[in-house]
């Protein structure tokens, strides 16, 4: 990578992987009165970069994370958690896109992509009328529209995982009962018994990479824990049957990721206590070690790209601190992927 392709001072924010050697870094640079976003595009696993234009996003003190997600490598998404921003030319054009029906204000919480659907999961209205659901839109196009029925009252979170043309969401927590669907062709939807069904658990949900028959949901939660610490119990859903408990991760941090390299090795991201964590297990949720154990900032934009690669942000998404990690051994260690 040239010194023109990485401005002086970036930090990254985010990343996005449409395979091992493809990927998206978002990010800033400049000072605080002139800094400005900054996307960096990869066909070499990381080892040289080109600079893309990048929409004019800004941190949003609302939501935090500024955010990429890439469903193909032409068609992207930036985020700030309030406004949305598309491209369908590979990052040469990009425009506001405007969420049907969502409201305001909205929240804009987790993203996914399969081959031919785009989802998110939103939170949007006024303290009467709030509540958080799933909207889709074409990959190709930014038309987006909610999906009916799958929707909670209130601020709650959700979690959303798509594969191939399967699609699978889960709604609930902050003191509303969990729910989820799930759909095979990414149209049709069909309600399912919820993996973390309590309304003061936060749910994960992840899959294998390219393989949607089984998906992982990881059920947070901080009952009798001290501050800091949270029970983090691994579920798997097999042919799309009931979940299953697999086993809990260790306590320390707050759930901030979970990925699925192979159906036996799981990452799980956390943070709390004055550290960052990533705690693996390689025999599907029954024995954990500590990959990584580093002082904050937080793991954000944990996954896997097949059995091997992964990638991880260990920053504050708002472009303070931030730098990708990538992993060549399914998880066990990690090393700093440098842009510049």
């Amino acid at each position: 990578m040239t010194d023109a392709a990485v401005p002086h001072g970036f930090v990254p924010t985010s990343t996005s992987w449409t395979n091992a050697y493809r990927g998206w870094i978002l990010g800033f640079a400049g000072q605080e009165e002139s800094r400005r976003p900054v996307l960096l595009h990869t066909e070499t696993s990381g080892f040289s970069w080109s600079r893309r234009a990048a929409p004019q996003v800004e941190v949003s003190e609302f939501s935090g994370h500024v955010r990429v997600h890439a469903m193909t490598e032409r068609d992207l998404l930036v985020t700030n958690g309030e406004t949305v921003f598309a491209t369908h030319d590979g990052a040469t054009h990009w425009h506001l896109v405007e969420l049907a029906e969502a409201g305001n204000p909205a929240l804009v919480g987790d993203l996914a992509s399969n081959e031919h659907f785009c989802y998110a999961v939103v939170t949007s209205g006024d303290e009467e009328t709030r509540r958080t659901r799933l909207l889709v839109s074409p990959v190709s196009e930014s038309r987006w529209e909610p999906v009916t029925g799958i929707e909670v009252p209130g601020p709650a979170g959700g979690s959303v995982v798509a594969t191939g043309g399967a699609a699978f969401v889960a709604l609930g927590g902050g003191g509303v009962a969990g729910r989820y669907w799930v759909s095979d062709n990414g149209t049709d939807w069909r309600e399912s018994t919820p993996p973390c069904a309590e309304p003061y658990v936060a749910t994960w949900l992840t899959v294998p990479p390219a393989d949607p028959s089984m998906v992982f949901a990881l059920c947070s939660y901080q009952a009798d824990q001290p501050p800091g610490h949270t029970y983090k119990d691994l579920k798997c859903s097999l042919g799309q049957g009931e979940f299953r408990t697999l086993g809990r991760a260790p306590a320390p941090g707050i759930s901030r990721g979970l990925a699925v390299s192979t159906p036996l090795s799981v990452v799980v991201s956390s943070v709390g206590g004055g550290f960052g964590f990533l705690f693996r297990s390689t025999d599907g949720g029954r024995e954990w070690e500590t990959a990584l154990r580093q002082e904050p900032p937080m793991f954000l934009d944990l996954d896997f790209q097949d059995p091997v690669h992964g990638v991880v942000l260990r920053g504050s998404g708002t472009g303070r601190h931030g730098a990708v990690l990538r992993t060549f051994d399914g998880g066990a260690s990690w090393q700093g992927l440098s842009p510049g």
